[in-house]
Order: C-alpha cells, then sequence, then structure tokens
C-alpha cells in the first residue's frame, strides 16, 4: 500500500479509540439535535512525560496544562479536505523504554452521535516524531442521522499489533485509527452504492500470528433490526505488512 509513509512521520496523501473518558466537550450538544456536525479534539493526560503539539489545518490547538486532559472544540478549523499533525518529542521510561501513553483522538458529533476520525498515540512510535494525516468531510446527504447502524469494528491491536487503519468510501479517505477501536460509517455513507475500503499496515508484532482466520477487521450492518456480517478479515502480523479489503454497502 502507498497510504502510510515512514520517514520521521506518516502521512497518508490521501486522505484519513482509545478516547478520555474523563474529558468533557467545551460546548454542550443537544442530544436531538442531529443536523450539522461539530469537531472534538481529546488529548489524554501525561503530556508533562511526552511532550507533545495538535495542528489542525495547519493551525496549533491549545492544549492547555501540560499534565493535565483536554478537550477542546475545533469546529471553527475544519473544511472540506482536512490534516491533522501530531509532533512529540520522544521520552523513554527508565528501562522499560517505553514512552506513557498520550492518546489523541480527533471526534466528529452529530448530537448525540459520535465518530471517531482520528486516533493516535504515540507511544506506538518510540523511533519518530510526528504523525500527519489528511481527511476529507462528510459527503452532503450522508446518513449520519439514519436509524440503522453501519459499523467497522478494528481488534487484534493491543494483542498482536498495533496496527494502523484507514477507512475510505468511494475512493475518499475519513478516518484514521491506530490500535483497535470502531468507526460509526453513516457519515460517510450515501443512499444507493457505497465501496467501502479498510487498509491496514503493521507497525509492531512478532510475525509469528497468522491472523488470516481471526476477524481483526469487521464490517457489521445492523437494518431493520437485523444484523450481518458484511466483510470479515484477518491477516499475519509482520511488522511492515500492509493491504487493503473492500466490500460494497448499498444502502435502500
Amino acid at each position: 500500500m502507498t497510504q502510510f509513509t515512514t520517514v520521521l512521520r506518516v502521512l497518508l496523501l490521501a486522505p484519513l479509540c482509545a478516547g478520555v473518558a474523563s474529558a468533557q466537550v467545551e460546548t454542550p450538544v443537544s442530544p436531538n439535535a442531529c443536523g450539522k456536525p461539530s469537531y472534538v479534539l481529546q488529548v489524554g493526560s501525561g503530556r508533562d512525560r511526552t511532550p507533545l503539539t495538535v495542528k489542525l489545518n495547519d493551525k496549533a490547538i491549545d492544549l492547555g496544562k501540560p499534565y493535565q486532559a483536554a478537550s477542546k472544540s475545533v469546529s471553527a478549523s475544519v473544511t472540506d479536505q482536512n490534516r491533522i499533525q501530531v509532533d512529540w518529542t520522544p521520552k523513554k521510561l527508565s528501562d522499560a523504554g517505553r514512552m506513557y501513553g498520550v492518546p489523541v483522538t480527533l471526534k466528529m458529533l452529530y448530537g448525540s452521535r459520535a465518530t471517531t476520525l482520528f486516533q493516535f498515540d504515540p507511544k506506538n512510535y518510540p523511533n519518530q516524531r510526528q504523525v500527519a494525516v489528511k481527511f476529507a468531510a462528510p459527503p452532503p446527504n450522508n446518513l449520519a442521522c439514519d436509524k440503522n447502524l453501519y459499523t467497522v469494528k478494528l481488534g487484534y491491536s493491543n494483542a498482536f499489533g498495533p496496527f494502523e487503519w484507514t477507512v475510505a468510501v468511494d475512493g475518499k479517505y475519513y478516518a484514521y485509527i491506530l490500535g483497535d477501536g470502531d468507526v460509526n460509517l453513516r457519515p460517510f455513507l450515501k443512499k444507493g452504492a457505497n465501496r467501502v475500503t479498510l487498509g491496514w499496515r503493521v507497525i509492531g508484532g512478532s510475525g509469528k500470528n497468522n491472523l488470516g482466520k481471526n476477524k481483526v477487521a469487521q464490517v457489521i450492518s445492523t437494518v431493520g433490526g437485523k444484523t450481518s456480517n458484511l466483510l470479515t478479515f484477518g491477516f499475519k502480523n509482520a511488522v511492515g505488512s500492509s493491504g487493503s479489503q473492500s466490500v460494497t454497502i448499498t444502502v435502500p
């Protein structure tokens, strides 16, 4: 795959869940509203141990005090085509040789419904200093408020990874996930046929585990109360291996 490039940074030239449970959205969103999306950047605590900065479309985000978790509204900075960049100073933990975890998550909210667009933690890149990812805004007339569910489920990173994931629909990149997590596909789908592509790359693993028969990645729909597994696949956890799988979701 060519989406992933590692040269002191990871840059997805064709655009994109460990969230911060205790962080609060700055501007409350009505649970009954489901029209215009809002965007929230969440950063975990511990930045005094692994200092980092975040930019959205080249605009630096004020993360507040370096030892506290942060939750910032960034809706004003989001456009049709976007780029999020995280820079950090590697800082290892004594003899363990690992960095403290500092999860960085960008979420899109339609009313009370949240979708993860970007999920990253620099502890998985101990020898790097930057990650940069491009992602597109949702298409018009999307299904963000639809009652049916369309979900990407990503697992096994915690035990065999970590793995990098991109989520694309009809050639546009909408989400980047490092590690395990779920992605709500509804904001990226429209009525009719939608080609969903999951790209993956192994950035950490022994290479001894063939996960080809495991449900490492799944695309699941729940329509009219009936749940269907639309796509399931796995792969060997050898560092540097990559690939993609696609499925067409037809929305009536």
